[in-house]
C-alpha cells in the first residue's frame, strides 16, 4: 500500500455564496410628528412634569408630594387652592409642545380678527367741470374773478386749439346752466372790483343738493 508523505493539496474550499447585499438604509421617519391636539399636549405635559419633578427627587416623593398638594387644596380651599393649582398649571405649562401653543395662539388671534371686510366700491367720481376748474384757477386767493377775465381765458384757449371763441352771451349761458350766479361786484385777485363770479357762488353750485339731481354741464 502506497502513502505519501508529501503534504495533501488541500482542497479548494468551496466559493461561498455571496454574502446578502447589506440592507439598505431605510430613511429614518421623520421624528417630528404632526402637531398634537389640546388633549394629546396636556398628556405630555403632564408626563413632562413629572418626569422632571421625578428626576430630582424619586417618584415615590413626586407622587406623595402631589397627593398632599391635591388634599391641601381640597381641605383648606382659599387662596391656597388658588396658589397650589397656579403653581401646578405654570410648571405642567413648560412642557407642552411649542407647536400646539404657537397653534392656538394663531387660532385665537384669526377670531379677534374676524373675516376681512371687503371694501365697498368707491363710485366713480365723475369728471370734473373744465369751466369750474378755470374759474377756480382764476379766483385763486381772491374773492371771485371777473366776468371779463373769464371770456378772456376762454377766447385765448380756443384760438389755441383753432377753435371759434365764445361769445360773451353763450359765456354766461353756460354758467347760468351749471347755477354759476354773477354778481355786479366781485374783486378779483389784483384788487379791482368789476362783474364776475364770487366764490361762494361757485361752491354752492358746485355743492350737489341732496333733493335735486345735479345738472351736467356741457364743455365750454
Amino acid at each position: 500500500m502506497y502513502i505519501s508523505l508529501g503534504k495533501k493539496k488541500s482542497e479548494p474550499e468551496p466559493e461561498t455564496a455571496g454574502a446578502p447585499p447589506a440592507e439598505e438604509q431605510q430613511p429614518q421617519a421623520d421624528d417630528a410628528s404632526e402637531t398634537p391636539g389640546l388633549p394629546g399636549a396636556l398628556t405630555i405635559a403632564v408626563r413632562g412634569w413629572f418626569t422632571w419633578c421625578a428626576g430630582r427627587t424619586s417618584v415615590t416623593v413626586t407622587y406623595w408630594v402631589h397627593g398632599l398638594a391635591v388634599w391641601a387644596a381640597a381641605f383648606y380651599g382659599g387662596w391656597m387652592a388658588v396658589g397650589i393649582v397656579a403653581a401646578l398649571l405654570t410648571g405642567i405649562g413648560w412642557f407642552v409642545p411649542p407647536a400646539t401653543v404657537d397653534r392656538l395662539t394663531a387660532r385665537i388671534e384669526a377670531r379677534q380678527k374676524g373675516p376681512a371686510k371687503e371694501e365697498p366700491e368707491r363710485a366713480e367720481e365723475p369728471p370734473a367741470d373744465p369751466l369750474a376748474v378755470l374759474l377756480w384757477r382764476l379766483i385763486g386767493d381772491a374773492p371771485g374773478t371777473h366776468l371779463k377775465t373769464l371770456v378772456e381765458h376762454l377766447e385765448k384757449g380756443a384760438a389755441e386749439v383753432g377753435q371759434e371763441p365764445p361769445s360773451k352771451a353763450e359765456v354766461e349761458a353756460k354758467l347760468a346752466a351749471r347755477r354759476i350766479g354773477l354778481r355786479p361786484s366781485v374783486r378779483d385777485v389784483h384788487g379791482r372790483v368789476n362783474r364776475g363770479v364770487h366764490r361762494a357762488d361757485l361752491e354752492a353750485a358746485l355743492t350737489p343738493s341732496p333733493d335735486e339731481e345735479d345738472v351736467p354741464g356741457s364743455d365750454p
